[in-house]
């Protein structure tokens, strides 16, 4: 009876979607950076160093410092891979040069001084050389870079490509051609570009005006079309080629699914995560995940199947099983999923407090 009186309650609330809170001692975290005093805004996870086995975290710092992180001889280890002159925003890793073995770091933000000294964007590659890390600046543009993506997005091209936006919503295209890089625009969004992934077989852009847009390459060029619309500004996006995840300022987190959208969280401040991954290796299926401006970080199982709904469109709510399975004590920034030593497919969150903290399942 309690338990059809608090869905009930939910079901008011929420309207449209349904969340059960929970915990679970299944989740461990563990905090693998603290840079006290520090905004840490972007982090990723990939094998950016050849000369270590697994996977790294990179992290870009308000001050222009970027860090590796890895796990090392049962514990934890950083350096600083650069000291760039322009706030980084985000960072991702890919092999985006053919040339230098392994994956590479790109960072994107402003080109010199932090958001507010209009010095423009850049985007910054970082490689680690038996010398030592090397930096390359890939692209300059008139406005603050913050979105940034690597994959293959142009499959007429061998190999894959970096795409970056922001301010400007001019959306860039990057690769290498032959020792140096080229770079075009294949297109514009309707605010600043603030996230960017693959997914829903094109180049997925969200933006600050609610708008989620995505590019795909046609015989004619590039296509653009408006996924969703909303009137709060979007933050980041996930996807995988039938699944969009994104949050907004507005503190909730939307889902789209075979063309039906729904909104599978809500928060009391601003969200800053949004990941499809299979984070639970004990259920069938990918997981949702977010974290944001309370310090939460939550994860979230839609079913037995991957996203499965619980009951019919009609109205009804459907019902997500939300853990919070880690808290900073300040603002989290960003949120990103990968395999990670010992830890399996992991999350790692960035944010205000200058912390860098994992969460894995550690299973019973």
């Amino acid at each position: 009876m309690r338990s059809a009186l608090l869905l009930s309650v939910l079901l008011a609330v929420l309207g449209s979607c349904a969340t059960v809170p929970n915990r679970s001692p299944q989740w461990r975290s563990q905090v693998v950076l603290e840079v006290p005093g520090t905004k840490l805004l972007g982090c990723a996870i990939g094998d950016a160093d050849p000369q270590h086995f697994g996977n790294e975290i990179a992290v870009a710092a308000g001050n222009g410092l970027v860090y590796v992180v890895r796990h090392q001889d049962d514990t934890w280890h950083h350096e600083v891979a650069a000291a760039l002159r322009g706030e980084p925003i985000q960072c991702a890793i890919g092999d985006v040069d053919r040339l230098h073995e392994g994956a590479e770091i790109v960072t994107v933000g402003m080109l010199r001084g932090d958001e507010d000294s209009g010095s423009g964007g850049a985007a910054m590659l970082l490689r680690r050389t038996d010398s030592g890390w090397e930096k390359v600046e890939l692209l300059r543009t008139n406005a603050l870079l913050h979105g940034v993506c690597i994959g293959d997005v142009d499959p007429t091209r061998v190999g894959i490509e970096l795409a970056v936006a922001g301010a400007d919503g001019e959306v860039h295209l990057v690769w290498q051609s032959g020792v140096g890089w080229a770079s075009k625009i294949i297109g514009e969004v309707p605010g600043t570009a603030k996230s960017m992934t693959l997914g829903l077989g094109g180049l997925l852009v969200a933006c600050d005006d609610g708008s989620l847009v995505r590019f795909r390459l046609r015989p004619r060029g590039w296509v653009r079309d408006v996924v969703s619309t909303g009137s709060s500004a979007l933050a980041r996006v996930g996807a995988t080629f039938g699944m969009a995840i994104w949050c907004a300022n507005d503190g909730a987190l939307r889902l789209l699914r075979e063309g039906y959208e729904e909104v599978v969280l809500r928060s009391t401040d601003r969200l800053r995560g949004a990941v499809l991954a299979d984070l639970d290796p004990s259920r069938t299926g990918l997981e949702g995940a977010t974290a944001g401006y309370d310090g939460l970080i939550s994860v979230i199982h839609g079913g037995p199947i991957a996203w499965e709904r619980l009951s019919h469109h009609g109205g009804v709510a459907h019902v997500f099983e939300i853990t919070v399975v880690a808290a900073d004590s300040d603002r989290l920034h960003h949120l990103a999923a990968g395999p990670l030593p010992q830890r399996g497919t992991a999350l790692v969150a960035c944010g205000y407090s200058g912390r860098v903290t994992c969460v894995w399942w550690a299973g019973e």
